[in-house]
């Protein structure tokens, strides 16, 4: 069984002093418990998230439990944002910030147990032989497929429906609201089947192909609203491919994060925009008309809300 590296322990103990100076320095009512469990959650999730990827087990139920989308800052210093605003933030439940030191701590005593439970008390069972991800092959022609029949899905929802805040309206008929439901699943399809090819083809065609297909997946993605979806297409995509190539962390990683910034500033035209658009190719109209100018304010109006509300998972 492979040991944490130094560096890693290094890494998870300077972010929980970190996370607690912060809350400490900035917090208007500055509170001890608060502070040490933020900061310890913020710990745990990245040793946690790091003995996923040390046994490639990022795309199982573990791994996505611990890895959740910007679960690391919805138990930490996400929730700063909103203690500095106070009473007065945005979207604010009245009250809720008198609960925050408790919910830490219990959030940290769940993720704490939870961790010990998996990674040192029934490791075995995670490391005993099974079908994994690594293990299967597609063809290029199949990513395509994916790709298209996911596409095929969405507009025809699109077409029929309208697409308000994210959610197909009044649909109408099982089958009609099967597809809507799972309209995000068959868009992780084609990510899960593309990423594999990308990751094993020797063909360079194939692999520009399977490029260009999730490429696309993430555009449609960006249409969809959900920033938070956003962000778990690429991250799936990443664990996707760490697994099959897991000593390609860094440059991975980095083109990961940078891809997750830009749609998260994109996404957040869409956002705003489909408050009042009623389809997704009036998404696609608002993005063409917005100027680098008209993203910008966009993204400054918006980061009011997401610090003081939106990243505060203690809310």
């Amino acid at each position: 069984m492979q040991k944490t590296p130094e560096w890693l322990w290094a890494l998870a103990g300077a972010v929980w002093i970190l996370c607690t100076v912060a809350f400490l320095a900035l917090d208007p009512q500055p509170d001890a418990l608060l502070a040490i469990s933020a900061g310890g959650n913020a710990a745990i999730l990245i040793w946690g998230m790091y003995k996923c990827y040390q046994w490639r087990i990022l795309l199982s139920p573990v791994g996505q439990i611990i890895t959740g989308p910007g679960l690391v800052f919805y138990y930490s210093i996400g929730n700063l944002g909103a203690r500095m605003a106070g009473d007065s933030r945005m979207a604010a439940n009245p009250g809720s910030l008198e609960y925050y030191p408790l919910a830490s701590a219990l959030c940290t005593a769940g993720v704490a147990i939870f961790c010990l439970v998996v990674f040192l008390v029934l490791p075995r069972f995670l490391l005993e032989p099974r079908l994994r991800y690594e293990a299967l092959e597609w063809s290029y022609w199949q990513g395509i497929v994916a790709a298209i029949v996911a596409g095929v899905v969405l507009f025809y929802l699109s077409g029929r429906y309208a697409f308000v805040n994210g959610y197909f309206r009044d649909v109408a008929g099982q089958f009609d609201l099967w597809l809507s439901a799972s309209v995000y699943y068959f868009l992780l399809l084609a990510v899960i089947v593309n990423t594999s090819v990308l990751a094993k083809a020797a063909d360079p065609m194939h692999r520009a192909s399977a490029g260009a297909c999730l490429g696309a997946i993430i555009c449609v993605a960006i249409l969809l609203r959900s920033r938070t979806f956003m962000g778990v297409t690429i991250m799936m995509s990443l664990f996707a491919y760490l697994t099959i190539r897991p000593r390609r962390l860094h440059r991975a990683v980095g083109l990961a994060a940078a891809g997750i910034a830009t749609v998260f500033t994109l996404g957040t035209v869409v956002k705003t925009a489909n408050g009042e658009s009623s389809s997704i190719m009036a998404n696609l109209a608002a993005l063409r008309t917005s100027n680098v100018g008209a993203i910008r304010d966009i993204n400054d109006a918006s980061s009011d809300v997401d610090g003081q509300y939106r990243l505060a998972g203690f809310e």
